[in-house]
């Protein structure tokens, strides 16, 4: 019997553009349950959840494959219901699928938390040194300043995931001169492709989280 896996999105399920990236990275069978914060929010209700001052900006794909802006304070209670959702179909694990901060969420069974994952994998990569990070919005400047550069030199640019080839390029074109000695594509919704054309234009490693969680949840369940 494959294993049973939540993959909680912030935005809508599925997440038909994360879950090729996860499996290539699990190396396993498994079954997988898929449940969004926004799920069963129709768009006016979505549009009212917008980022507030100081709040944290998260940008997330709804069913329909385009992208919506959202506030973490208001989005924190939808995520940790879908979480409690997930958890009734008898999962052996629950994935978000954001980078964002959440230490809020609790589960009963193991709970991977990107941020936390992908954080730790760096510093253990690069204790220090030039540290490039892309992130989807210009507006999540500030906080991935504030995320990234306790430990490393960073230079952050923007390019909106999605099937967004070109903002990718010029993302990783503008982060030449800077010559990082690690790449960071900082968003669940950033494909091991991207990865590769940020590697190929940089000719430096780079950090991909959808193949990393699968990675990371293959070895927690043993497979």
């Amino acid at each position: 019997m494959p294993e049973r896996i939540g993959l909680v999105t912030i935005g809508q399920s599925p997440r038909d553009d994360i879950v090729p990236g996860f499996l290539h990275g699990f190396g396993g069978r498994a079954e997988l349950v898929q449940v969004g914060a926004l799920d069963d929010l129709v768009a006016e209700r979505v549009a009212a959840m917008a980022p507030r001052p100081g709040d944290q900006v998260l940008v997330t794909r709804m069913r329909d494959g385009h992208p919506v802006v959202v506030g973490r304070e208001g989005l924190l209670p939808l995520l940790q219901a879908a979480i409690s959702k997930v958890e009734r179909a008898r999962v052996k694990m629950v994935v978000v699928l954001c980078t964002g901060t959440f230490p809020e969420l609790r589960a009963g069974v193991p709970l991977i938390e990107p941020d936390r994952v992908v954080l730790n994998l760096v510093r253990g990569l690069l204790p220090s040194g030039r540290l490039g990070v892309v992130i989807p919005l210009p507006e999540q400047v500030t906080q991935a300043t504030e995320r990234w550069s306790s430990d490393w030199t960073v230079s952050i640019r923007a390019a909106l995931p999605y099937g967004q080839a070109a903002q990718i390029d010029e993302a990783a074109r503008g982060l030449r001169a800077f010559a990082p000695d690690l790449v960071v594509l900082d968003c669940l919704g950033f494909t091991p492709e991207d990865g590769q054309r940020a590697r190929k234009i940089l000719n430096r490693p780079a950090v991909v989280p959808q193949t990393i969680l699968g990675r990371v949840a293959a070895e927690v369940l043993g497979m």
